[in-house]
C-alpha cells in the first residue's frame, strides 16, 4: 500500500482492509521499518488495556475488580499481529457502556462506528460485534428497540458502504463475500473447539523449583576443610554453590545480602577469604537484584513438572466455555443488578461464544489469548456480583471469597499462559527503570540502520532480503508461491500476482488462478518463490499458473528456512543477469 497499490483492486483483500490500512499509515506518519508497526502494536495494546479497565470497571462496579479484570488482557499476552482482538473488542465494549449511562443518537452513533471499524478491521470481528450489539440494545430497551436498531445497522452500514462501494467496483460483492465464505469454512475445519485439552503432569521433571539471581561472590574456605564440612557450611551460611574458581574457592550466590548477613559470612571461621564483598564496610561490591527481584529471589514456585503454561492453555479453554454459563447464573440467581449491567454482561456472553466456535483452534496456546477480552468482562461482572451478596455475615464473606478465587485464579492462569515470568526477564522489568531504559536502548539498537526494516533476523531471511534488495529494481515484483510475507517488507518489494502469499487450499478457484495470472502480464517479476513442501500441492491447486513459472521461470537456487524445508528461487529466463551475487550462484538484474 506505501508503493501506492490498493486492496481489492489491486491485490487480494483477505477481510481485514484497516489493519493493512493502519500498518501502511503508521509506515507514512513514523517513517519505514519495523519501529513503526512496534510502535503501532504497542499503542493498540496501551490503548486496549486502558478501555478494558474502564469497560470492567463499570461492569463489576468496582475499580480493584476493573483493573484486576482487564489485567488478564494484559498478561494473556496476544501475539501483536492479534491486537485488533483486543483493541476493536474494548473499543465496542467502551461504546456500549458509555451508551447504556445515557442512550442517545450520538452515543448511539459512536457505537456504530466503533462496530463499523471493527468490521474493516476484520469482517467477523463486525459481525460478531454487531450482532452482540443488538442483543444489548433489545436488552436495555425491551419492546422500544426497535428505533434503535434500525438506527443501530442503518449507521453501521452507511459507514461502511465506501469500502463496499469499492468492492463492488473493483471485484463484486458476491464474488467478495463468497471468498471469504469459503476462507472461513477453510478456517473451521481447522478448528478444535469441540476437543478440549487435557491437563498433564511430568513426573520426570521436578514440581517445584527456586528462583535463582541473588548477587554472585567468591568464597575461599580454609585449609585441611573436607567436603563435607564445607557442604555443611555452605548450608549454614545459606550458600547456592557455583562453579569452582581455585582451590578450596567456589562462587556462591547468596540468598541474604544484608549487612548482618554479609558480616556473618565475613567473619564465619571456617571462611578463609571472599571476593566480591567490602570485608570492613560488610557491603557487596558486586551487581545485586533491586525491587521486584529482589523480593523474588529465593521463592518456590512451580517447576517445569508442573507444565504450567500447558495446563494454564486447558484452564482458560474451559474458563472460556464456563464464564458465559455463570454469567447467565448470576444473573438469574445472583444480586439484581441495572439493565445497563445485564445488557452488557449477556452481549459479552454472546460474543465470547461466537469467538470461541470460530476462533478456538491450533495453536490453542496461541489462539485462546485471542478470545479473552469478552472474557474479561464477564470475569469482572461475576466478580462484582459475588462480592455485592447480601445476606448474613457468612453469605456476605462467602460472596467477597468466591470474587477473590475468581479473579486471583483468572489472574494466575493468564500470568502463566503470558508466560509472565518469560516477558518479566525479557523486559528487565524485575530490575527497575535502569533494566527498563537497557531494554528500550537494546530494542533501538536491533532497530537502528542499516537493519531497521528487518531488525534481527534469521542468517536464511537475511541472505534472501539481501538478495532480493540488491537484485532486483525497486519497481520489480516478487511471486511468492508459499507463505513468506516478511520477505516483501524485509527487501521492500512488491508482491506479484495480487497475492501477499499462497497456502494450499485457499484462494484455489479457477478464477482466483486466472487473476493471477492476468496481474502478471501487467507486472515485472524477475523472481519467483517457491518451497519444497508445498511446490506439488501448488501445481495440483495451480496447474496453469505452474506450467506458466516452469515455462518462463528456471530454478537458480536454493535456501534452507528449516528442518526439511526450503525456498525455491526461481529467476526470468528471458532477462541476462548483469552480474552473480554473493558467492556466484545467483542471477542479479540491477548493476
Amino acid at each position: 500500500m506505501t508503493m501506492g497499490a490498493l486492496p481489492v483492486r489491486d491485490f487480494v483483500e483477505r477481510g481485514l482492509p484497516l489493519m493493512s490500512a493502519a500498518s501502511a499509515a503508521a509506515q507514512v506518519v513514523l517513517g519505514p521499518g519495523l519501529h513503526s508497526e512496534i510502535t503501532l502494536v504497542a499503542l493498540a495494546f496501551a490503548v486496549s488495556a486502558v478501555l478494558m479497565a474502564m469497560v470492567a470497571t463499570a461492569a463489576s462496579g468496582s475499580v480493584p475488580i476493573g483493573l484486576a479484570a482487564a489485567l488478564v488482557t494484559v498478561l494473556a499476552f496476544p501475539a501483536s499481529y492479534s491486537y485488533p482482538k483486543l483493541l476493536v473488542y474494548a473499543a465496542v465494549f467502551g461504546a456500549v457502556v458509555w451508551y447504556g449511562r445515557g442512550p442517545s443518537f450520538l452515543r448511539l452513533a459512536v457505537l456504530a462506528a466503533a462496530v463499523a471499524v471493527a468490521f474493516l478491521f476484520r469482517h467477523d470481528h463486525g459481525f460478531f460485534l454487531l450482532a452482540g450489539s443488538v442483543l444489548m440494545l433489545a436488552v436495555l430497551h425491551g419492546k422500544a428497540a426497535v428505533r434503535p436498531l434500525a438506527a443501530l445497522v442503518l449507521n453501521v452500514l452507511l459507514l461502511v458502504s465506501p469500502y463496499l462501494i469499492w468492492v463492488q467496483v473493483h471485484e463484486g460483492l458476491a464474488q467478495y463475500f463468497g471468498d471469504g465464505v469459503e476462507f472461513s469454512r477453510r478456517e473451521s475445519e481447522r478448528a478444535s473447539w469441540w476437543e478440549p485439552p487435557a491437563f498433564q503432569l511430568d513426573r520426570t521433571q521436578p514440581m517445584f523449583e527456586r528462583i535463582e539471581g541473588g548477587p554472585v561472590v567468591n568464597v575461599r574456605w580454609v585449609t585441611g576443610m573436607t567436603e563435607a564440612a564445607i557442604r555443611d557450611s555452605e548450608q549454614e551460611l545459606d550458600l547456592i554453590r557455583r562453579d569452582p574458581v581455585g582451590p578450596l574457592t567456589w562462587q556462591y550466590e547468596l540468598r541474604g545480602w544484608r549487612s548482618g548477613a554479609l558480616e556473618r559470612l565475613v567473619r564465619d571461621p571456617s571462611v578463609a577469604d571472599t571476593h566480591g564483598i567490602d570485608r570492613g564496610q560488610y557491603r557487596l561490591e558486586v551487581p545485586a537484584p533491586t525491587g521486584i527481584h529482589r523480593l523474588m529471589v529465593g521463592m518456590t514456585v512451580p517447576g517445569p513438572g508442573m507444565r504450567l503454561r500447558e495446563n494454564a492453555v486447558a484452564a482458560l479453554f474451559y474458563a472460556c466455555w464456563l464464564m458465559p454459563a455463570i454469567t447467565l447464573i448470576l444473573l438469574w440467581r445472583g444480586p439484581p443488578v441495572d439493565r445497563e449491567a445485564m445488557a452488557l454482561a449477556l452481549m459479552a456472553a454472546a460474543v465470547q461464544l461466537a469467538m470461541n466456535m470460530s476462533m478456538l483452534r491450533d495453536p490453542l496456546d496461541s489462539r485462546i489469548r485471542d478470545v479473552v477480552a469478552p472474557f474479561a468482562v464477564m470475569l469482572a461482572f461475576a466478580a462484582g456480583a459475588l462480592a455485592a451478596l447480601r445476606g448474613t455475615r457468612q453469605q456476605s464473606a462467602i460472596g467477597k471469597a468466591g470474587a477473590a478465587a475468581l479473579v486471583t485464579g483468572a489472574l494466575a492462569i493468564t500470568a502463566a499462559l503470558g508466560p509472565l515470568a518469560e516477558h518479566l526477564t525479557e523486559t528487565r522489568a524485575l530490575l527497575g527503570m535502569d533494566g527498563v531504559r537497557a531494554r528500550f536502548t537494546e530494542l533501538h539498537d536491533e532497530l537502528a540502520p542499516p537493519r531497521n526494516r528487518t531488525g534481527r533476523v534469521s542468517q536464511a531471511s537475511e541472505q534472501l532480503a539481501a538478495y532480493f534488495t540488491s537484485c532486483t529494481a525497486p519497481g520489480e515484483r516478487l511471486l511468492a508461491m508459499t507463505f513468506a510475507p516478511e520477505l516483501f517488507f524485509y527487501s521492500h518489494r512488491g508482491f506479484a500476482g495480487g497475492h501477499v502469499a499462497m497456502t494450499p487450499g485457499y484462494f484455489v478457484a479457477a478464477r482466483h488462478e486466472a487473476g493471477i495470472l492476468d496481474r502478471l502480464a501487467r507486472e515485472s517479476v524477475p523472481i519467483v518463490i517457491m518451497d519444497s513442501e508445498t511446490q506439488h500441492e501448488m501445481a495440483i491447486h495451480y496447474p496453469r499458473l505452474v506450467a506458466h513459472v516452469m515455462a518462463a521461470y528456471a530454478e537458480a537456487g536454493r535456501v534452507a528456512v528449516g528442518p526439511g524445508k526450503d525456498l525455491i528461487l526461481l529467476t526470468d529466463r528471458a532477462r541476462s543477469p548483469v552480474r552473480r551475487f554473493a558467492d556466484g550462484r545467483l542471477p542479479c538484474y540491477t548493476s
